[in-house]
């Protein structure tokens, strides 16, 4: 029951603190407007994808090279290329150095002939200008699309022709039989909107002031930690907690309503950032409440607990303080919540495994794409031992002292 009363006062200590309340409350929902409305129109559903001026060489005429040539004239891909025909590779690269085409795409002499007895999806070669990655990324993209389903067809279509008269089941003419298998296939390869599809990855789209609010939101609540452990070194400092030990109060019972503390106030300054953020900005956190509530619930309890072991391992409130300026900074880049993490090096990716805000923000992600719950097991199980293994240490450490 002690513990309670503690935590409680804390709370309304740091509730009713102007300053404090500014840091981790408005200054996260101003953050959120600028970065999500200055990102609008690159982290939605409708992205506007350049377009982009494709020069292509086709030496013959070839079944193959002249479908794919067909396939980048169809509706569906001209909102995005724009084809130029081009006679050689010195014609290609002179385009290209003037900066009157993206990407240059040579296609094989026999196109047909060789992905139907090699199977190999490179003989395609391009070209891109090194200030274009995005553009060539996008006319890879088509290429290897279009030549993995062709290069499919033509294994298919071997193998089984193969098995089928390997068994002498087959009596008739091999054209035929070879039409027979190959044609469905064919006709379903012909439909270019398997090549090129716009729809997001998940069910649904992330839009930029979605993600900035994850992003935000996770990041403030690092501060939380900070003043936490704050609390707890101004308390040791001032010998409030000396003159608490005096009293009939383990020194279990006081770290229990600190950690409390830290984490009521972390809820309701989560709660009140979320309700910000959908009224405010119509931010959509997700069709599953209860999502939403079990990830931040065990990231809350995260928090509260790395406050404790912050505690426990920094010896004044300069150093936390330092931590606030610095180490949350370090957290909040390496986690995600400033740049998306998939824009970094797999290296820096697989750090970013070791932070907790990383795991709250990819849940948080996942719930506005509209997941299942098996997706949040894992962030919900990490956030949850991190939160109570630094409690545990936090404590271990801070009771002798």
């Amino acid at each position: 029951m002690k513990s309670f009363h503690i935590a409680w006062k804390d709370f309304i200590i740091r509730f009713l603190d102007r300053k404090s309340f500014l840091l981790m409350i408005v200054m996260p929902v101003l953050l959120t407007a600028i970065l999500g409305s200055a990102l609008a129109g690159v982290m939605n559903g409708n992205i506007d994808l350049p377009t982009t001026n494709v020069g292509v060489i086709s030496g013959d005429d070839d079944i193959l090279s002249t479908n794919f040539q067909t396939m980048l004239n169809d509706p569906e891909i001209t909102e995005l290329i724009v084809v130029t025909k081009v006679s050689d590779p010195y014609e290609l690269t002179t385009l290209l150095e003037s900066d009157k085409i993206d990407v240059g795409i040579e296609l094989p002499l026999n196109w047909s002939e060789k992905l139907a007895s090699s199977y190999d999806e490179s003989l395609v070669k391009l070209y891109v200008d090194p200030g274009k990655e995005l553009q060539g990324d996008i006319v890879q993209s088509i290429v290897s699309s279009y030549t993995k389903q062709v290069a499919s067809i033509y294994a298919t279509t071997n193998i089984v022709v193969e098995d089928l008269f390997a068994q002498q089941k087959v009596q008739a003419d091999v054209n035929e039989v070879v039409a027979a298998v190959a044609n469905p296939l064919d006709e379903k390869a012909s439909n270019y909107e398997n090549i090129v599809t716009g729809e997001p990855v998940g069910k649904k789209a992330i839009s930029g002031m979605q993600y900035y609010a994850a992003g935000m939101g996770v990041m403030f609540l690092l501060f939380s930690a900070m003043n936490g452990a704050k609390s707890i070194l101004q308390e040791r400092h001032e010998q409030t907690l000396a003159r608490m030990m005096i009293t009939p109060t383990s020194s279990l019972t006081i770290l229990v309503g600190k950690f409390l503390g830290t984490l009521y106030y972390t809820v309701i300054q989560f709660t009140i950032f979320l309700l910000a953020t959908t009224f405010i900005f119509g931010v959509d956190w997700g069709e599953d409440v209860l999502q939403v509530i079990a990830v931040s619930s065990v990231y809350a309890v995260s928090v509260a607990g790395l406050s404790i072991l912050l505690a426990a391992v920094v010896r004044d409130e300069k150093t936390a303080d330092g931590f606030g300026s610095i180490g949350v900074q370090i957290l909040a880049l390496l986690g995600g919540s400033m740049i998306p993490l998939n824009t970094f090096p797999n290296a820096i990716q697989k750090i970013a495994d070791f932070t907790p805000n990383k795991w709250a923000l990819e849940g948080f992600l996942n719930i506005m794409e509209g997941t299942s719950w098996d997706t949040l097991l894992l962030p919900i199980a990490i956030l949850l031992c991190v939160g109570l293994s630094a409690v545990v240490v936090g404590t271990w450490r801070l009771i002798p002292r």
